[in-house]
């Protein structure tokens, strides 16, 4: 174990972009005679010796065969069917430096296997959220393997409903899935990989959704990763989990094999989980051929119960408002890989992916319907009149003691008779089958032209998606514990079918310019045409039915100048997009609002999102600091498409618009530093996160919303996201045996999600203290323990508005504000042996 800061690159040697890219392959650009590596810092520490990233060859390498995953999703638009949308082109390609990592004129955080073996580590979203810099998380779902992350105010969540900005590549194949650009980091085990690579700014490299960044992963072979390891881990609140790997080679194949498992049950009431994750891969080496081939099976059982109102949240943060949210996971993945060597200079790169998911969902919750005659104004019900004295009031009801919709009559299950207003609960159901697979081919050329060195990359992507989506609502009643019972009743039109069917095809090309030895410019673009086919099978709701269409060209420039040998300029200008998902052009009328992810009832048009990002920093190392970077940024992404709630008791209801425009803009400060027994690292950012137009938010469990209804200003913060962000940790090694460490962490507050217009109060600003220690017992044993939250800070890191007073009696709060509990103090105890 090791301090696991973002783990800078250092300058000190050039490495290879394929580390960062998607598809990107460490051994591309040159054969063994290659001399260069790179320095995952500190150089050396207490936790023990140089760590040496495997990254060679350096050069655009699959830099782009990143490109080449870059394997699009596409997400499409509403238009009417053939119909294609405006080509929009980008007079400028994009950048990347010089190529490897440490000459990128964009930020990049590189984390190794080492800093993702940590105790209490099951998925990678745990180094992230409590160690990457500008990486914020929130406790949504209030489950460890669910939390919504954002990076420099864009976000990857594996919640429908969220605008998703964030592109996710494991070995070349784009994960985010197919019906909502959605990430479930309960598949992402944190044993099968060996490096992660943050890769901020909208770079079009990455394909459609990098319009904040893109985090790539790379698994582990029998090449990367020889011998074994066992990893037996118990936590607080029932945490157990499992880790175990077995690699090796013969020098021309090469095996390994991973499994984790994770059980527990929950420090929430009623949040029991469970995960088993299986990896293995299959490597073939040759003098001029490279094969891979990966195979990863997934079978999670999540419960993340959300935010609570306040009254039950000052009475006992372990409580729940409605239960059981329960999201089950089952993949099946394959992919392949394939690199050809002409020479040093020139490789032919293959790769493929198959991908197989089923996601089923079942929610509780309080109901979406009212008493009928509870509404004044309902004096009918769809063409049949209600007795009435002159004073409009009730004579003789004869729906009372029934469930009614707002204004449209009595409630009726599927046999078509009413509902007794005893059932004052719903289960939402739904089950989706998300198959996806792709392929990239591309052209690595390393060549003088005209006397200037250039590393160019061409290539070609595919992608292709379906979804089959169905739902329904099931009437039934809320226990003492406000769990839901099972009746067997169901709403008549709470059943929703929907098939989707995606398809991308993509052309890239980038080059980096080494135009002096100290001053390197790269080029980049891409197009990207996508299609959506939406089919309702049920034929009940024709409204779902549509065919979209999306074209674009996106590009940019980079500079990076290396102002010695130990410091560098860059900058940079790039744009990308990201098109409308399946979800979201099916839940996009306000008139006809769904109660996500259960429903989808029209598919108005909506445009595509395009970010156009600026990036501007320094960075280096000296004699003090293994590595530093200070840099600004600023992205405006157009169109962006918001969730509009109109109601629900948790605000599940509403739709989604392009509501308006929205900029991201910071600073940000990274340090790391060490001597023989001791390093540390600082991560800062501060976030200035807006709207850029002016507009009305649906918003009408907000108090302070007019008719359900707030004004936006233009400057008004996004909700959710803090404006600093601080991460610190330290460790040193006490003695050979002996090594122990700190992090800190800590964020301001955020307004809650509904109050777009600012008109509340944010939550309270946060700081926690973990501490973690490492006994070695012999070469190949070790006991590791760790405490998060060490003084068992109570803090809030989510809120949005609810209605607490339809579940719950006696409300006395009206404030309507529901928030997200973050953890309490946790251990961790790690037995661990390798061989």
């Amino acid at each position: 174990m090791r301090l696991a800061g973002s783990a800078w690159l250092s300058l000190e040697a050039p490495i290879s972009l394929a580390s960062v890219i998607p598809g990107g392959n460490m051994n591309c650009l040159t054969r063994p005679d290659s001399t260069a590596s790179a320095t995952a810092v500190p150089d050396s520490g207490p936790l023990g010796p140089s760590h040496r990233a495997p990254f060679a060859r350096a050069g655009l390498c699959s830099a782009l065969a990143a490109a080449l995953a870059s394997l699009p999703t596409a997400d499409a638009s509403a238009q009417e069917p053939d119909r294609i949308e405006e080509i929009y082109v980008i007079a400028t390609a994009l950048s990347s430096g010089d190529l490897d990592p440490g000459r990128l004129p964009y930020a990049v955080q590189s984390f190794s296997a080492e800093d993702l073996d940590q105790p209490g580590y099951y998925s990678v979203v745990d180094l992230l959220r409590q160690r990457a810099g500008s990486i914020t998380a929130n406790d949504a779902q209030n489950n460890r393997l669910q939390p919504d992350i954002q990076f420099r105010g864009f976000t990857a969540s594996p919640l429908l409903g969220l605008s998703q900005g964030v592109a996710i590549y494991q070995n070349g194949a784009r994960i985010n899935e197919v019906f909502g650009d959605t990430v479930n980091w309960d598949l992402l085990p944190t044993s099968s990989f060996e490096s992660m690579n943050l890769v901020a700014g909208s770079n079009p490299v990455y394909g459609l959704n990098a319009i904040g960044g893109a985090l790539t992963l790379r698994t582990k072979t029998g090449f990367s990763s020889e011998g074994g390891s066992l990893d037996l881990t118990a936590g607080s609140y029932g945490s157990r989990d499992i880790g175990f790997t077995q690699g090796g080679n013969n020098g021309n194949w090469g095996y390994f094999i991973a499994f984790e498992s994770m059980e527990e049950d929950g420090w929430r009431d009623f949040s029991e989980s469970e995960a088993a994750n299986a990896y293995g891969s299959i490597s073939w080496r040759a003098e001029k051929q490279e094969l891979d081939l990966f195979l990863n099976i997934g079978d999670t059982s999540l419960r993340g119960n959300g935010a609570v109102p306040l009254d039950l949240l000052r009475a006992d943060r372990t409580s729940v408002f409605t239960h059981p949210d329960a999201t089950d996971n089952e993949l099946t993945q394959v992919s392949v890989s394939y690199r050809y060597f002409f020479d040093a200079g020139t490789e032919l790169s293959v790769s493929g992916f198959s991908r197989q998911l089923e996601v089923n969902s079942f929610n509780g919750d309080g109901t979406e319907f009212e008493e009928c005659g509870e509404d004044d104004d309902d004096d009918d019900f769809d063409g049949m009149d209600s007795d009435t004295d002159m004073d409009g009031e009730d004579e003789d009801d004869e729906f009372e003691g029934f469930l009614c919709h707002d204004e449209d009559g009595p409630v009726q299950d599927l046999d078509g008779q009413l509902v007794a207003e005893d059932f004052n609960a719903i289960n939402n159901r739904s089950r989706r089958e998300q198959d996806s697979l792709g392929f990239t081919l591309q052209l690595l050329l390393n060549r003088d032209w005209g006397g200037v060195a250039n590393q160019a990359v061409f290539g070609i992507d595919y992608f292709y998606g379906e979804t089959d989506f169905s739902s329904s609502v099931e009437f039934s009643r809320l226990t003492e514990q406000r769990g839901t019972t099972l009746t067997g009743r169901f709403y008549a039109d709470g059943f929703v079918t929907l098939q989707s069917e995606l398809e991308t095809f993509s052309v890239f090309a980038s080059d980096a310019i080494s135009i002096s030895d100290r001053l390197t410019l790269t080029l980049s673009g891409r197009f990207n045409g996508t299609h959506v086919d939406n089919v309702d099978p049920s034929g009940l709701n024709p409204a779902l039915e549509g065919s979209h269409h999306y074209e674009r060209l996106n590009g940019g420039i980079g500079l990076q100048y290396d102002t010695s040998d130990r410091t560098a300029f860059y900058t940079s200008v790039q744009q990308s997009s990201r098109t409308p998902t399946p979800v979201e052009l099916a839940c996009s009328e306000p008139d006809a609002p769904c109660n996500l992810p259960n429903s989808f009832l029209a598919d108005p048009p909506l445009d595509d999102v395009v970010a156009r990002s600026f990036e501007l920093g320094i960075r280096g190392s000296t004699e003090y600091l293994s590595a530093w970077r200070v840099g600004m940024f600023y992205t405006l992404s157009q169109n962006d498409i918001l969730f509009q709630t109109t109601g629900g008791v948790s605000s599940s209801e509403g739709f989604f618009e392009n509501a308006a425009d929205t900029l991201r803009q910071g600073v940000e400060l990274e340090l790391a530093g060490g001597m023989e027994r001791f390093s540390w690292y600082l991560n800062y950012s501060f976030l200035a996160a807006t709207y850029d137009d002016p507009f009305v938010s649906s918003s009408p469990n907000n108090p302070a919303a007019e008719d359900g209804r707030l004004l936006v200003a233009s400057g008004s913060d996004i909700p959710g996201l803090p404006d600093h962000n601080v991460k610190f940790g330290a460790a040193t090694q006490a003695l050979e045996w002996l090594t122990f460490g700190v992090d800190f962490r800590g964020a301001s507050g955020v307004y809650l999600r509904g109050d777009e217009a600012n008109v509340d109060a944010k939550t309270d600003e946060w700081f926690v203290t973990d501490l973690y220690a490492a006994v070695a017992l012999g070469d190949h044993f070790r006991i590791e323990a760790r405490v998060d939250n060490l003084f068992d800070e109570e803090y809030e890191t989510f809120g949005l508005y609810g209605e607490a007073d339809e579940v719950l009696e006696d409300v006395e709060d009206e404030s309507g504000r529901f928030l997200g509990p973050a953890a309490p103090r946790f251990y961790w105890l790690t037995l661990s042996a390798d061989w």
